[in-house]
């Protein structure tokens, strides 16, 4: 059985990691987005900046279980749609590690360092 303090630096670094990507991935995405402002892609911008505001608050330990709830519905409906058309499973394993690692931040909770307490 893993110690308290060791329980709360693997949440504090899961937390850490998963915010990370989540920010990075979503920043990266709009800075380099081109083309005309058009309805489907303001959304996409939308979504994107969703992503980035909650994998910031992720990272900072605030609000984790208000802020997972969308990452979870952003990357689980593509997943489950995939599974669903015979997507094989060894092929969406990032997809899978994602979305597992979020979930897993979610219940664990804010842990050490965290600037709020869910």
């Amino acid at each position: 059985m893993a110690s308290t303090n060791r329980t709360a630096w693997a949440l504090l670094i899961l937390r850490v990691a998963v915010g990370f990507l989540f920010t990075a991935s979503a920043l990266l995405q709009l800075v380099h987005a081109r083309g005309p402002v058009t309805m489907p892609r303001a959304l996409g911008w939308g979504l994107l900046g969703l992503q980035a505001v909650c994998g910031m608050l992720v990272m900072l330990g605030v609000w984790m279980t208000a802020a997972c709830l969308p990452l979870l519905a952003l990357h689980g409906w593509p997943l489950l749609q995939a599974l669903a058309r015979g997507a094989n499973p060894a092929a969406l394993r990032h997809e899978l590690l994602t979305f597992c690692a979020t979930l897993a931040a979610m219940v664990g909770g804010a842990g050490k360092g965290a600037l709020g307490k869910g």
